[in-house]
């Protein structure tokens, strides 16, 4: 279950920062894109210290 959760979150992530690579300027989008990218490293690293 847990490694269903990491890959859900590691495609949820990359498709963040595709989308941000697209953006020529920096704005609100974007500001909110990187807020969510640290929650999702967030997350991730918890759910790798609960795994290990």
């Amino acid at each position: 279950m847990s490694l269903i959760k990491g890959s859900v979150v590691s495609i949820i992530a990359a498709g963040f920062i595709f989308g941000l690579v697209a953006c020529e300027k920096e704005g609100p989008m974007e500001k909110a894109g990187k807020s969510v990218d640290k929650a999702i490293e967030k997350t991730e690293e918890a759910i790798k210290e609960k795994t290990d």
